[in-house]
């Protein structure tokens, strides 16, 4: 069959000949392992990396045009939904900046409200051309969908941004850094709430209502009435035997919120180690601590058939996902242990890509990743539309 002999930009044309071929494109693609978005920072190009053929797609460019009447831009890839990339691009002279969501496939693009509030940016004297201004940007659903609710973490680490994509402007929250100067560090939705997680050890986690936020903006202001996150008792995790983890929510294939944790060690011999930990939170509304709702978690060793894919979008900024691994076709060069309870992730330092038994904790790089380092590895889905 013609498409399938063709890579992913290739093949899309195809689609447009006649339904049996868009449906061979579907069956070939739709349940394929998600892909990577590489990108280094501040560049307008990025490239595409396939695992399950493991081949790439390289100089791709990101949209033109986002920012009007600015001579320089700077474009990366702060967050995804599905098979929607969330771009953030941002100018120097005149300081500007704007995010829209993006579809690689098929060049769809959606835009969200105008970054204008100062929060979004540090001082000219503490910063220069490589400082991002969203740290993650994550969606509560698919872009088209009406009740579509957009969070991002800016880069004053205190400041949360809550929006629609037809928002004219985007709604803050601020918040006081816990102690070492610590504030927000990941964000994640679930079940129609934000949860927020506060300090480099999770020294706490604020969940909030973004309906509740977006419905208390005063009228002609994008300054919340006030603050609106809900703490919770958060006992002490159980990685305490980790240096300086990263760490990722994520909602589990099967509906579960997720807390994953990824540290690595460097030894004197210049080799690598990286062990993960993974926790399955929910709020305990019937139990109050001072309070407070009750955050309890356990830790898991068997997340069954499904994998759990990390990327990161930063130094210590973590972005995953999880999947049902039973409808992926199985990849040869994963010799066995790309099936289910297996994490996935990338390496900062290197392009490889690793993976991660949890079963009995074994680690391998069965692939190349491309050959291409990069410092942004987003995971996504492909989809045309």
């Amino acid at each position: 069959m013609i498409v399938k002999r063709l890579w992913l930009f290739d093949s899309i044309s195809c689609t447009a000949v006649c339904s049996s071929w868009r449906l061979v494109w579907k069956r070939r693609f739709g349940n394929q392992f998600p892909f990577i978005l590489r990108s280094l920072p501040y560049q307008s190009y990025y490239s595409l990396y396939s695992p399950g053929e493991d081949r790439a797609t390289n100089n791709l460019r990101f949209p033109k045009g986002v920012l009007v009447d600015c001579r320089c831009t700077a474009s990366y890839c702060s967050g995804s939904y599905g098979s929607w990339l969330i771009i953030a691009e941002h100018s120097q002279h005149p300081k500007s900046a704007r995010s829209y969501f993006f579809n690689p496939l098929s060049g769809a693009r959606i835009a969200l409200p105008p970054h204008l509030n100062p929060s979004f940016f540090v001082r000219d004297d503490e910063t220069d051309w490589d400082e991002k201004f969203i740290v993650k940007t994550v969606a509560s659903s698919d872009p088209t969908d009406p009740n579509c609710i957009v969070a991002a973490l800016t880069i004053h680490s205190h400041t949360l941004a809550f929006c629609r994509p037809n928002d004219a402007s985007w709604t803050l929250q601020h918040d006081t850094p816990v102690k070492g100067g610590f504030g927000f560090t990941d964000l994640h939705f679930h079940e129609g709430e934000l949860y927020a997680t506060v300090g480099r050890m999770i020294d706490a986690v604020q969940m909030f209502d973004p309906i509740e936020v977006l419905s208390q903006t005063q009228c002609g202001s994008d300054e919340a009435d006030a603050f609106k996150g809900k703490k919770l008792w958060v006992e002490p995790l159980p990685h305490h035997t980790m240096r300086d983890p990263s760490f990722s929510l994520i909602t589990s294939s099967s509906g579960e919120m997720l807390l994953v944790f990824k540290d690595e060690r460097k030894w004197k011999n210049d080799t690598e180690e990286f062990s993960f930990l993974v926790l399955r939170c929910k709020v305990d509304k019937t139990i109050r601590i001072m309070g407070m709702n009750l955050l309890k978690y356990e830790e898991m060793n068997d997340i069954g058939e499904q994998a759990i894919f990390i990327g990161d979008i930063g130094a210590e900024t973590l972005i995953a996902m999880a999947k049902p691994t039973n409808s992926m076709p199985v990849i040869d060069k994963l010799g066995g242990h790309g099936s289910g309870n297996c994490i996935y992730f990338t390496n900062g330092k290197d392009d490889r890509i690793g993976v991660y038994n949890l079963a009995d904790r074994t680690l391998k790089y069965p692939l190349t990743g491309g050959h291409q380092q990069a410092h942004s590895k987003v995971w996504f889905t492909p989809k045309l539309s």
